[in-house]
């Protein structure tokens, strides 16, 4: 069905993407909805374990495909507790749906925690937010990956008149209202802007 092809064209583009910068380090901001810590590896460990679940499973396979590991996984590592998103129904029971993944030669010098206090500007506080701290080594004569340009004309940019108008043009748009949760502010900011 539709939904299952955008899975997993969003898993091949995932991938792919992952494999542009190898072996360049690499940290996944990951709002993964899975659930990982049956299934022990390099790349999950056991601290707070669940059920491995369908997302889980994919993210498990990922990081194991390209060396990396979910540094909240491991006992040592996570302070506190783990749960990144509350479920909205009356048990407000939390779950770690949410990571942080590194590739394994990472050289982590602190910790990770859920921040429960940062402002997501969610409608619903449903999600926390997931923090590390971490620090990588550049190798001797490493190449920088190549970055994909931007799919605009720059030299527009260089002319003032044209400057001034783009600048006009956004002052035009109708204000998006303070706490907007940010899936809504994106859309409101799309249509309007294609408006």
């Amino acid at each position: 069905d539709a939904d299952s092809q955008t899975v997993q064209r969003s898993r091949a583009e995932i991938t792919e993407a992952i494999g542009r910068f190898a072996p360049a380090p690499t940290v996944l901001l990951i709002d993964a909805n899975g659930r990982v810590g049956s299934r022990l590896s390099n790349a999950v460990g056991e601290h707070h374990q669940n059920p491995e679940d369908v997302n889980g499973a994919f993210l498990h396979d990922l990081l194991e495909r390209h060396n990396m590991f979910l540094p909240a996984t491991f006992p040592g590592l996570q302070q506190g507790a783990s749960g990144t998103w509350t479920a909205s129904n009356s048990s407000r029971a939390e779950h770690r749906i949410d990571y942080i993944a590194a590739t394994l030669n990472t050289t982590l010098v602190g910790k990770c925690w859920v921040n429960k206090d940062f402002d997501l500007v969610n409608v619903i506080p449903d999600h926390s937010a997931v923090c590390v701290t971490a620090s990588f080594r550049a190798r001797a004569g490493s190449a920088t990956p190549s970055r994909r340009s931007l799919p605009y004309d720059r030299a527009l940019f260089t002319d003032a008149i044209n400057r001034q108008a783009f600048v006009k043009d956004l002052q035009k748009l109708e204000p998006i209202p303070v706490g907007v949760d940010p899936s809504t502010h994106a859309a409101l900011l799309s249509s309007r802007w294609l408006d």
